[in-house]
């Protein structure tokens, strides 16, 4: 019996310390894109099963979207308000494989995997499709930075006028590196698929307070 009380120990304690698990992951707990893109290729190597990331991401309390026109792809969406300055945005999207395994994993619209899936090239399919195309001048309202800065602004290229895909339309824009309101980071550019990154209007379950402390106001 103490045996196998010992074993049923280690068992619980091995569950417990998985990457990947809800249990272990919160959005509030990782301050950089580069954290996150590290924590998650630790946690998700490529290969991952679908379920892993539904029951982290989903109990860690992100909305989860599908793709609305290309297979195989989701996102979670989870926003935090710092201290009514900015709006941070978590978008967390994945790849998956006819069988649910994962083929890569994006933060905020950047690859994880190096030997995952290649972003998809905004330029090479511009050059290649023949259709009708038009850029955007973009703005997403965040009027919970009341504070701070209560909108995003971007550049839209749609590379099909005529669709109405979301796979279609691509975006350029620049947001903060590190979720602190008391220390944003550098800004940071991205040139990614709308769909994946902090701009798209795909709402949050609903916009979490920061868990640490505010800075003082000045």
């Amino acid at each position: 019996m103490r045996l196998l009380a010992a074993i049923l120990s280690i068992v619980a304690l091995l569950a417990m310390a998985a990457p990947g698990r809800a249990a272990d992951f919160s959005f509030h707990t990782i301050k950089t894109l580069d954290a996150m893109a590290a924590s998650l290729k630790r946690a998700f190597p490529l290969g991952s099963d679908r379920a892993a990331l539904h029951a982290t991401f989903d109990g860690a309390g992100a909305k989860r979207y599908k793709h609305p026109d290309l297979a195989g792809v989701e996102k979670w969406v989870y926003d935090i308000n710092l201290c009514k300055f900015y709006v941070w945005r978590w978008n967390i999207s994945a790849n998956f494989d006819a069988a649910g395994a994962l083929t890569q994993l994006f933060v905020n619209g950047e690859p994880v995997h190096a030997r995952g899936d290649k972003p998809r090239d905004v330029q090479a399919i511009a050059a290649s499709n023949g259709k009708q195309q038009a850029i955007y001048h973009g703005s997403l309202p965040r009027p919970e930075a009341s504070e701070g800065d209560n909108v995003l602004a971007f550049l839209m290229f749609d590379v099909d006028t005529n669709s109405r895909k979301a796979s279609d339309e691509f975006v350029t824009g620049a947001g903060p590196s590190r979720a602190d309101p008391a220390n944003l980071g550098r800004m940071h550019a991205y040139t990614t698929e709308l769909w994946r990154s902090i701009f798209d209007g795909d709402r949050a379950r609903s916009i979490a307070a920061y868990a640490g402390e505010c800075p003082a106001r000045s």
